[in-house]
């Protein structure tokens, strides 16, 4: 009689996992991690549940993939469990200063900078308040 019921159990477990992990993230994808470390002194409740947005490098298996968190940091690789899809219109700012810099770093030519380079006054700021 117990056998039938943990059968049905992990049958039932099973199918949600199935449903659950179903999400498929393709290269370039943003992602959120999930955040397991653990910090002594620190509140389980105050601390920071997701760090990212990260970037999918690769999909090394059908559950596993290879994330970059950040500009200097080396990537990891991470369980399909612990990513969330990133739903924010716009990429991470260390991605964006990265691809700008990159041109630069392959030897394309710089244009010149067209700066303005008369000096700013108290006028041009624009009126003040009297205090």
């Amino acid at each position: 009689m117990t056998r039938k019921y943990l059968q049905k159990a992990g049958t039932k477990q099973k199918k949600f996992h199935d449903r659950t992990s179903d999400q498929v993230f393709n290269k370039g994808d943003f992602v959120w991690l999930m955040n397991s470390n653990k910090k002594k002194g620190l509140s389980p409740k105050l601390r920071r549940k997701w760090i990212g947005p990260g970037l999918i490098l690769k999909r090394v298996t059908d559950v596993i993939y290879r994330v970059k968190m950040g500009p200097k940091r080396r990537p990891q690789v991470v369980h399909c469990d612990r990513l969330k899809p990133y739903l924010g219109e716009d990429p991470p700012l260390w991605l964006v200063k990265q691809t700008k810099a990159t041109p630069a770093a392959e030897g394309a030519q710089r244009q010149p900078s067209q700066t303005d380079t008369t000096p700013v006054t108290g006028a041009a700021l624009g009126p003040q308040e009297d205090q």
